[in-house]
């Protein structure tokens, strides 16, 4: 008796099984949408640490210097504790523009340079809020643009859409 084998070299009973199986697993989990995946990116920035600012001294070893940066980062709140604090230090707040300006240029996807440019912006409107302070050479009328738009994006979190509307009313009244 000869035995039979399909173009794949198995038999016909393991080819059956191998779509009985494929049957039973059902459809594919559906795509998280751009909208969805773009919030969740957000919302993860949002809960990084905050950059720290190098000492103004430096102590006579690596490793204490890195030590004292670990502890200063640890220490350190989330990006979104600083951007919701209307009492948010200025210079922290550059740290913040600085970081992102530097990863928007980095980013591997387009998704991820929009919320680093979300970000970004976010500081710069929570220095002209809390502190009526410009922290970019950007025109009002580029930031007024930046924000509207960034205010309307079906992805932004609540707290970044306040605060580019309340930076927007500080832009009207400057003049």
């Amino acid at each position: 008796m000869t035995e039979r084998r399909t173009t794949f070299g198995t038999d016909p009973e393991n080819v059956r099984q191998f779509l009985d199986d494929c049957l039973a697993a059902g459809p594919p989990p559906e795509r998280v949408s751009e909208t969805a995946e773009m919030t969740q990116w957000l919302q993860d920035q949002l809960s990084e640490k905050c950059p720290v600012p190098k000492p103004s001294t430096s102590s006579q070893t690596w490793l204490l210097d890195r030590v004292q940066e670990k502890v200063r980062l640890d220490l350190s709140r989330s990006v979104g504790e600083v951007l919701s604090d209307r009492q948010a230090d200025l210079n922290i707040l550059r740290d913040i523009k600085d970081r992102y300006k530097s990863w928007t240029r980095e980013a591997a996807t387009k998704g991820m340079r929009h919320v680093y440019t979300a970000i970004y912006f976010a500081a710069i409107a929570r220095a002209l809020v809390s502190h009526s302070q410009t922290i970019t050479d950007h025109p009002t009328e580029y930031l007024v643009r930046s924000m509207k738009t960034l205010a309307g994006e079906p992805w932004m979190v609540p707290s970044l859409r306040e605060l580019y509307l309340e930076a927007l009313q500080v832009c009207d009244r400057t003049p």
